[in-house]
């Protein structure tokens, strides 16, 4: 079998490209996921490459240190013909955009390129998260509200007394923890 690089598969003869690899996983985390297959040439062809136990946990620590926000790939060494090959395998972040090196990339065909300016304000707008308390749930008032818990938080906090129900949705409402009736 011979491999063939393509928008989600990348070929590499050796770790000594491990900025490129590193590169290449941002671009990878910033869009679909992908391969990196180290001991093969651009032409698909077994390189003379030796991998290492210490080959490995090096190329994983060169990983963590120069992307952001932090990849964890999954790495693996397996034998193919002759020789140990390194696959190493990213998903589509849920954190973009990833930089390598203080710089954010995306997969083009075979290539990596820097993510311009405008692309990363757009990158960043798309997938800006909301802060957890920020968040509005979409399940109803009666299925997460303890009644007992709002109407001691009201006495403490607020010196408000809380008879009924509407009067408890009324003070969440007032005090913005309700937002559209969730």
């Amino acid at each position: 079998m011979k491999f063939q690089e393509s928008q989600n598969l990348e070929l590499k003869s050796s770790l000594g490209e491990w900025k490129e690899i590193i590169k290449t996983l941002s671009a990878f985390a910033n869009q679909k996921g992908g391969k990196i297959i180290i001991g093969v040439d651009e032409d698909g062809e077994l390189s003379e490459n030796v991998i290492g136990k210490s080959s490995i946990e090096d190329i994983a620590n060169k990983i963590k240190n120069n992307t952001d926000p932090v990849l964890y790939p999954l790495i693996n060494q397996k034998t193919y013909g002759p020789q140990d090959i390194l696959e190493i395998e990213i998903a589509q972040s849920d954190y973009k955009p990833v930089f390598a090196f203080g710089r954010a990339y995306i997969r083009v065909g075979k290539t990596n390129q820097k993510i311009s300016n405008q692309e990363l304000r757009n990158l960043i707008k798309k997938y800006h998260l909301i802060d957890w308390d920020k968040q509005v749930m979409n399940v109803g008032f009666k299925n997460v509200v303890d009644s007992e818990l709002i109407k001691k938080i009201a006495l403490e906090h607020f010196n408000k007394k809380i008879k009924n129900t509407t009067d408890e949705k009324k003070f969440l409402k007032q005090t913005n923890l309700i937002i559209n009736n969730k």
